[in-house]
């Protein structure tokens, strides 16, 4: 067997490619209830430690020793070919805590690039076995106990990934949003539905095994000629996201019915004026309101990672309190 390159992890000795073909990744072995995931590399270090510490005060998650408790699985993007350090670094310190795993991706490109870094997650399937699956982005903060996620999801009999909704796209704005024209992608607008299209923010995605697998199942029916369009200039945004959702449309394998405020966007205009932040003065933590009600979780996508940097770093201490706090009562023992 092999073994994760920070946890410890036994995996399988085989790199499984994702429905893309743009990276690879080896199972992990052992099987999981419930498991979270997200995708990092060293440039998302930061954002990774928040993520980390705002599940750990709003998240839920159970202590490592409990039974049952949510294991959290992380895809480490490896774009030099060697082990992210500081990724390595900042999970060792939260094993103490959550039950954590590391899956070392690997590019099938030549350069190792990994233009579009979220191709691993539709095929979540091929890598970890469980009853369901929560997927987070980790430029996310997290106000709620996630467990609600895994409730909506096992509480419904259905092969459906749930999201939630973004917003309603005209047909005639599409190529305007991501950036391009129709005439560059004739086989791809094969798959554009006609009116409009309800687009779902796959920041946040849930389902059972047997979503995750009817995902990878339809992208892995694609010829890959459908994905050579990824490949053009990266000043286009989404594409790999927007394709996928588009043809899950089609294949009626997705529905947007989660709580909008578990993902919470301030690049959103609709969503801006009703944005409230402040700090608690007792805690130092951030609260945030949407609508003068509580958020469930904060997402960082787009320019809000520049425009919004007031809103983050608040979490990032939590795991040297955690420490210092076990360092404390060591020495009085």
């Amino acid at each position: 067997m092999g073994v994760d390159f920070s946890s410890g992890q036994e995996i399988t000795p085989f790199l499984i490619p994702d429905a893309m073909g743009l990276a690879h990744a080896a199972p992990l072995s052992q099987n999981f209830d419930r498991v979270l995931i997200t995708v990092v590399n060293d440039d998302f270090a930061d954002f990774f430690e928040d993520w980390l510490g705002s599940l750990w005060v709003h998240g839920g998650l159970q202590p490592l020793q409990d039974a049952g408790a949510i294991a959290l699985v992380v895809f480490v993007l490896d774009p030099s070919c060697s082990s992210p350090r500081r990724i390595q670094l900042i999970a060792a310190r939260w094993q103490r805590f959550f039950p954590l795993h590391l899956i070392p991706v690997h590019s099938l490109l030549e350069d190792c690039s990994f233009p579009y870094p979220r191709s691993i997650t539709y095929s979540l399937s091929q890598y970890i076995q469980a009853q369901s699956l929560v997927y987070l982005d980790c430029d996310t903060l997290i106000f709620s106990p996630v467990q609600e996620l895994f409730d909506s999801v096992e509480n419904t009999d259905d092969d459906l990934l749930h999201y939630t909704y973004l917003g309603q796209i005209p047909s005639q704005d599409v190529f305007t949003w991501i950036g391009t024209t129709p005439e560059q992608f004739s086989l791809w607008l094969q798959h554009l539905v006609p009116g409009s299209f309800q687009l779902p923010n796959s920041g946040l995605t849930a389902g059972t095994h047997r979503a995750w697998s009817r995902l990878h199942q339809l992208i892995a029916s694609k010829p890959l000629s459908f994905f050579t369009w990824l490949h053009q200039p990266l000043s286009l945004r989404c594409r790999d996201s927007f394709s996928v959702e588009i043809f899950q449309s089609d294949a009626h394998s997705i529905i947007a019915d989660l709580d909008g405020l578990w993902n919470i966007s301030p690049l959103s205009p609709a969503m801006r004026p009703a944005l409230s932040f402040q700090v608690d003065s007792l805690t130092a933590l951030p609260q945030l309101f949407f609508e003068n009600r509580p958020a469930k979780m904060l997402h960082f996508d787009w320019l809000t990672k520049q425009t919004h940097k007031g809103w983050q770093g608040f979490y990032r201490v939590i795991i040297s309190q955690l420490e210092n706090a076990i360092n404390s009562s060591s020495s009085f023992s």
